[in-house]
Protein backbone atom coordinates (compact mmCIF):
# COMPACT_ATOMS: atom_id res chain seq x y z
CA UNK A 1 0.00 0.00 0.00
CA UNK A 2 1.42 3.26 -0.94
CA UNK A 3 -0.22 6.86 0.75
CA UNK A 4 1.18 10.16 -0.84
CA UNK A 5 2.05 11.96 2.31
CA UNK A 6 3.06 15.42 2.08
CA UNK A 7 5.86 16.23 4.30
CA UNK A 8 5.23 20.02 4.92
CA UNK A 9 1.94 19.58 5.75
CA UNK A 10 2.40 16.31 7.88
CA UNK A 11 5.42 18.60 9.80
CA UNK A 12 2.87 21.00 10.44
CA UNK A 13 0.19 18.43 12.04
CA UNK A 14 2.80 17.19 13.78
CA UNK A 15 3.90 20.42 15.63
CA UNK A 16 0.72 21.61 16.15
CA UNK A 17 -0.45 17.70 18.02
CA UNK A 18 1.52 14.97 17.65
CA UNK A 19 -1.67 12.60 18.55
CA UNK A 20 -3.48 14.44 15.91
CA UNK A 21 -0.87 13.99 13.23
CA UNK A 22 -0.83 10.08 13.95
CA UNK A 23 -4.67 9.87 14.11
CA UNK A 24 -4.63 11.84 10.17
CA UNK A 25 -1.84 9.22 9.15
CA UNK A 26 -4.24 6.61 10.93
CA UNK A 27 -7.13 7.35 9.18
CA UNK A 28 -5.66 8.21 5.46
CA UNK A 29 -4.52 4.26 6.40
CA UNK A 30 -7.74 3.21 7.27
CA UNK A 31 -9.42 4.67 4.29
CA UNK A 32 -7.61 3.19 1.66
CA UNK A 33 -9.47 0.94 -1.01
CA UNK A 34 -7.75 -1.03 -3.76
CA UNK A 35 -9.73 -1.01 -7.43
CA UNK A 36 -10.85 -4.36 -8.00
CA UNK A 37 -8.70 -3.96 -11.31
CA UNK A 38 -5.89 -3.34 -9.59
CA UNK A 39 -5.64 -6.51 -8.87
CA UNK A 40 -5.65 -7.62 -12.69
CA UNK A 41 -2.63 -5.25 -13.37
CA UNK A 42 -0.84 -7.00 -10.50
CA UNK A 43 -1.48 -10.23 -11.69
CA UNK A 44 -0.33 -9.55 -15.48
CA UNK A 45 2.90 -8.79 -14.09
CA UNK A 46 3.59 -11.92 -13.63
CA UNK A 47 2.63 -13.30 -16.94
CA UNK A 48 4.53 -10.71 -18.21
CA UNK A 49 8.50 -11.04 -19.63
CA UNK A 50 11.29 -10.77 -17.67
CA UNK A 51 12.14 -10.90 -13.94
CA UNK A 52 9.89 -8.40 -11.89
CA UNK A 53 7.87 -9.21 -8.97
CA UNK A 54 5.33 -7.47 -7.49
CA UNK A 55 3.82 -7.37 -3.65
CA UNK A 56 0.38 -8.50 -3.01
CA UNK A 57 -0.66 -4.62 -2.33
CA UNK A 58 1.76 -2.93 -5.21
CA UNK A 59 1.13 0.83 -6.24
CA UNK A 60 -1.12 0.57 -9.30
CA UNK A 61 -1.56 4.09 -11.22
CA UNK A 62 -3.65 4.26 -14.02
CA UNK A 63 -3.30 6.64 -17.07
CA UNK A 64 -5.30 8.41 -19.29
CA UNK A 65 -3.33 5.87 -22.03
CA UNK A 66 -5.11 2.01 -21.71
CA UNK A 67 -2.80 0.37 -18.87
CA UNK A 68 -1.49 1.44 -15.37
CA UNK A 69 1.97 1.91 -14.25
CA UNK A 70 2.53 -1.15 -11.46
CA UNK A 71 5.52 -0.71 -8.95
CA UNK A 72 7.16 -3.85 -8.71
CA UNK A 73 10.66 -5.03 -7.58
CA UNK A 74 13.53 -5.89 -9.80
CA UNK A 75 16.79 -8.13 -8.96
CA UNK A 76 19.85 -6.69 -9.77
CA UNK A 77 23.53 -8.86 -9.03
CA UNK A 78 25.96 -6.62 -7.65
CA UNK A 79 27.90 -7.56 -10.68
CA UNK A 80 25.43 -6.18 -13.16
CA UNK A 81 25.55 -3.28 -11.09
CA UNK A 82 29.05 -2.99 -10.51
CA UNK A 83 28.87 -2.99 -6.91
CA UNK A 84 31.82 -5.35 -5.10
CA UNK A 85 31.06 -8.39 -3.48
CA UNK A 86 30.79 -7.69 0.51
CA UNK A 87 32.81 -9.88 2.77
CA UNK A 88 30.88 -11.38 5.67
CA UNK A 89 32.61 -9.10 7.86
CA UNK A 90 31.54 -6.00 6.64
CA UNK A 91 27.56 -5.35 7.29
CA UNK A 92 25.86 -2.58 4.84
CA UNK A 93 23.72 -1.80 7.72
CA UNK A 94 26.42 -0.67 9.18
CA UNK A 95 27.32 2.19 6.30
CA UNK A 96 26.59 6.04 6.64
CA UNK A 97 27.86 8.08 3.79
CA UNK A 98 29.81 10.86 4.58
Amino acid sequence: MWINLDKEDFEQRLAVDPATAIAYVRSQIAHYARDPIDEKYIAAVSISEGDLECDPDAVVSKGDDPGAYVMCWKWVDDEDAGVEKETEAEDACDYIPD
